[in-house]
């Protein structure tokens, strides 16, 4: 069990009030109970919380999370898949700017997209901006490679491309030593997962300049209607496989 694992553990009741904080932000059938009181709720019972945790390690994991969830703009947590059930997959739309843990510069938006067969982010500096996707070998700090990879692109690109966008994936369902013919399915099908979550988030832009939503979000509002997502994938795989198809 992770550290932090064991501090959700430990604190069981802050862990099923950051839920139901969770709950109150984003489930669709929160909104006829008044969702700002439940939110408001929500809050208070966090706090209480908060206060009775001793350890500053642990606060500062519940905390985290807390943030995290306050600092997310959407999922598709609510959404349904075609056939009704719920989706595979789950994207969290988040805004740094509410994170004190996250360096300077900070992005405009990050995703990030789970399933239990991969997981993927996609760093967004602007509202529009360009980058590539990457299938990433680097299990354990990805992330960390794809912030490097847009610092470098700041620097090499600042006068053709203002705001930089960058992403990438994992696939964690082959073997660690598997050849790359094994692998190749593998990372095909994170690749349309982590695509298809992207665009679980992300409106269409029509000719009038209005944004639509797609499948209609929880937690959809006037405010993230005026900033839609620019999407413009240019994919890069590891060395020695094919290349990745269009989702």
């Amino acid at each position: 069990m992770t550290r932090v694992a064991r501090v959700l553990a430990a604190h069981a009741q802050a862990s099923r009030d950051l839920i139901g904080y969770y709950e109150a932000r984003f489930d669709p059938d929160q909104e006829a109970a008044g969702r700002p009181q439940l939110i408001a709720a929500a809050l208070n019972r966090l706090e209480k919380d908060l206060d009775g945790i001793r350890g500053n390690d642990d606060d500062q994991i519940i905390r985290s999370f807390l943030q995290v969830i306050t600092s997310t703009v959407r999922t598709n947590s609510y959404q349904h898949a075609a056939n009704g059930g719920p989706t595979s997959h789950l994207v969290f739309k988040i805004d740094p700017a509410g994170l004190p843990f996250v360096p300077d510069p900070r992005p405009d938006h990050e995703f990030w997209v789970y399933a239990p067969h991969m997981e993927g982010i996609y760093v967004r500096y602007g509202r529009v901006a360009r980058g590539g996707l990457r299938w990433s070998d680097r299990r354990e700090d990805f992330r960390a490679e794809v912030l490097d990879l847009l610092r470098a692109q700041a620097v090499r690109n600042a006068v053709i491309v203002p705001a930089g966008a960058g992403g990438a994936f994992i696939s964690k369902g082959q073997a660690a030593r598997a050849a790359p013919a094994e692998v190749l399915p593998h990372g095909q099908d994170a690749y349309r997962t982590f695509i298809h979550g992207l665009l679980d988030v992300t409106d269409n832009l029509v000719l009038n300049g209005r944004a639509v939503a797609v499948r209609a979000p929880a937690g959809w509002s006037a405010t993230t209607a005026t900033t839609p997502t620019l999407l413009l994938p240019r994919t890069r795989a590891p060395p020695d496989s094919p290349t990745l198809p269009t989702p």
